[in-house]
């Protein structure tokens, strides 16, 4: 019985073989029952050898040698030539690099026939290892003392036959998605509203055209050019114009779908990149675009293909890598008639992650409600909030704004010049991490904590220099400008009171007598000498790009933070986090974590902690002398109205000028609260009209600043 059942078992096989594969030229009948009756014997010849030798030649790619050793029916049955582009065709699709054979059970049967099971090994870039059970069907040539081999494609893939293809299809990722906490997603993937056509089914070519051309505002010449396209030729389908998903209306779609062969598709043709908030979070969340050709030369084929999207500015292009995914490949068999048969081997694509910011929807509103404001006066400015504990960055603005999509979906030329015209106040420019401003008097909380913790001056330390009409000339030789400050007030002039008034004499002094010795080693300790890290490349600091140490009117202009002091909003508010908690300075983090998909769960890949970037670089000392004074700045001084009732903040305003004109300044105010169940530190800076009277930031910090 066992033997009659593996007879019937081989028979079957061969059966299959035959028929599927067109391994030979004529047809075969197989009479079972004879088949059954014929003994198997043992092997008397070890076919491994001949196998290795063929296997080592397909390694080689060495056909014309493997050709040479199939059986003549075999060579009768297929050309050199299609043999060779059978193995060659597909060793090349899936860029083989190695394949290596595992031999199973030999058997042989009457009339010198040899059935050596084995496993295939392929080794491929692009699928990685997979294997192939396959049979290879010998015959021993005892006057040559050697085998030949009776080959059908089965012995490349198991189901491969003469009468199917293969094909190697690309599995491409999806982009990963920028969202925050509550899942509000800002930059997703989406599929454009694509106008397409068939030209087969034009009915009036010449109306089709200038209707298509009115209702999507092109040219006739562009619609033309679209419909005797080689994609339209070869397809007989063409998209004519893509549109953000909403960008079509029901009226339009009514008009275009009138004319025969015009369609609208919303849900597979274009693939896109969308930014479903529009402008909101634009400048830190930036855009992707389509992939250039130089790109698709330079970056990794494992990740890019023509379809692909690859970041330009913000969280796009400094998460690349990131969000850009791994493509997966299926190596597929089809019959004649394009009909997918089944799957050789397949590696599943690998998406990108997905970014979870840090971004509170609400307070990310208000600021760009707020900013938007300044459109009226053509003027500019950014606003970042913090969370001065842990540097999660709740909102940051910057104004003028863009609309992302616009640089995804084709878009008017003349629309997205004007991002770049001089008239346009740089809208692409992300002012919160790029802009480099003078801080003015938000840096003279700082000097007050060096002037304590390096033993200049005491908090009760008064200035008694003679004023006349604002001004002071300091003593000695002094061949500069006097020192002004912006208003007399009554009172010492100590340091509280000058916080409080912000007066520029009371720092200008101190700053002289600690010197340079003193001043610089503490810029550097607060930041002033590096860009702090943060998820989008920071403006560099600096305080003396000059090095004129010998000018004494910078070192005095340094104490109330003009001279050649320059940061940005984001770090100017993150060393204002180390009032807010007992001297460090906090790290901001945009990207709170990466997330994936993984079955049904959505699960955190990547947490980015929560750090200090410098450590005690005021003492607690300094920041409990120091923080009362701020309150009163909001209480009594130039903060007072942002005051919030039931509300404890402390805060810091500053003004510097803008250009040698002087006819713009910017202004500053940066302030947080204290004592509150939530912790939070406002920073804006706003590009003005000098002696601007409006209340613009005091309204920022205020509604930035409440629950």
């Amino acid at each position: 019985m066992k033997k009659i059942s593996f007879l019937l078992r081989y028979a079957a096989i061969v059966l299959l073989l035959c028929l599927l594969s067109g391994c030979g030229t004529s047809t075969t009948t197989i009479d079972l029952n004879k088949l059954a009756s014929q003994p198997t014997q043992q092997p008397e010849q070890d076919p491994k050898p001949f196998l290795n030798e063929y296997i080592q030649k397909l390694n080689a790619y060495d056909f014309g040698s493997c050709y040479a050793m199939l059986a003549p029916d075999t060579q009768e049955a297929i050309s050199l030539v299609d043999y060779t582009q059978r193995h060659q065709n597909i060793y090349d699709a899936i860029s083989l690099t190695e394949l290596r054979i595992a031999y199973g059970a030999l058997t042989m049967e009457a009339g010198k026939r040899y059935m050596q099971e084995a496993t295939l090994t392929y080794v491929s870039p692009l699928l990685g290892e997979f294997t192939q059970a396959v049979v290879f069907n010998l015959d021993y040539s005892e006057n040559d003392q050697t085998f030949y081999m009776n080959w059908t494609p089965a012995v490349i893939f198991t189901a491969l036959t003469s009468s199917t293809e293969v094909r190697l299809r690309t599995l491409r990722p999806a982009r990963g998605e920028i969202l925050d906490s509550q899942h509000n997603a800002y930059a997703i993937n989406s599929y454009g509203e694509s106008v397409y056509v068939q030209p087969s089914l034009i009915e009036d070519y010449s109306y089709t055209v200038t209707a298509l051309a009115s209702i999507l505002s092109m040219t006739t010449t562009e619609v033309e050019k679209k419909l005797t396209s080689s994609t339209a030729e070869k397809y007989d389908s063409v998209v004519i114009k893509v549109f953000a998903p909403g960008g079509i209306s029901d009226a339009t779609e009514r008009a275009l779908c009138t004319m025969p062969g015009v369609k609208v598709d919303r849900t597979s043709i274009t693939p896109i990149r969308y930014y479903p908030q529009g402008s909101f979070f634009a400048h830190s969340m930036g855009y992707a675009s389509a992939i250039t050709a130089e790109e698709l030369d330079a970056l990794d084929p494992e990740k890019y293909d023509i379809s692909s999207y690859v970041g330009r500015t913000g969280l796009e292009a400094a998460y690349e890598s990131t969000l850009c995914g791994t493509k997966g490949y299926s190596l597929d068999l089809y019959a004649k008639d394009g009909q997918r048969l089944g799957t050789v081997a397949r590696k599943d694509a690998v998406d990108g992650l997905d970014l979870e910011v840090t971004l509170d929807y609400d307070l990310q509103k208000r600021a760009e409600d707020i900013l938007a404001t300044l459109a009226e006066e053509g003027n500019a400015g950014a606003a970042v909030v913090l969370d001065p504990t842990t540097g999660d960055v709740l909102a940051i603005s910057s104004f003028p704004d863009f609309d992302p999509n616009l640089f995804v979906i084709n878009s008017d030329p003349d629309t997205l010049a004007s991002y770049v015209d001089e008239e346009s106040n740089s809208p692409l420019y992300n002012r919160a991490v790029q802009g480099s401003y003078i801080p003015g008097s938000t840096i003279k909380p700082f000097i007050a904590a060096m002037c304590l913790d390096n033993g200049v001056v005491n908090e009760n330390y008064e200035f008694t220099g003679e004023i006349v009409k604002r001004q002071w000339t300091p003593k000695g030789y002094w061949p500069y400008p006097p020192i002004t400050r912006v208003s007399n007030y009554s009172g010492p002039v100590n340091m509280s009171n000058a916080i409080t008034k912000s007066d520029n004499i009371y720092f200008a002094d101190v700053a002289l007598k600690a010197g340079w010795d003193v001043l610089e080693p503490f810029l550097k300790k607060i930041g002033f000498d590096e860009r702090i890290p943060f998820d989008l490349r920071v403006s560099m600091p600096s305080y003396l790009k000059s090095g004129n140490y010998e000018n004494r009117h910078l070192l005095a202009s340094t104490g109330y933070g003009q001279g050649e002091l320059q940061i940005s909003p984001l770090q100017m508010a993150c060393i204002f986090s180390s009032m807010a908690n007992g001297g460090d300075i906090i790290q901001p983090r945009l990207v709170k974590a990466t997330r994936s998909m993984v079955g049904d769960s959505y699960e955190v890949v990547e947490e980015f902690p929560s750090v200090a970037w410098r450590q005690d670089v005021i003492s607690q000392h300094a920041v409990d002398t120091i923080v009362p004074m701020l309150e009163r700045v909001v209480e009594e001084g130039s903060g007072r109205k942002a005051e919030i009732s039931g509300l404890t903040i402390c805060g810091k305003t500053g003004t510097a000028e803008i250009g040698n004109d002087k006819t713009r300044e910017l202004a500053w105010f940066i302030a947080f609260v204290k004592g509150a169940d939530y912790n939070r530190l406002v920073c804006v800076t706003l590009e003005l009209p000098a002696n601007y009277k409006g209340t613009i930031r005091y309204d920022l910090v205020r509604e930035l600043l409440m629950p």
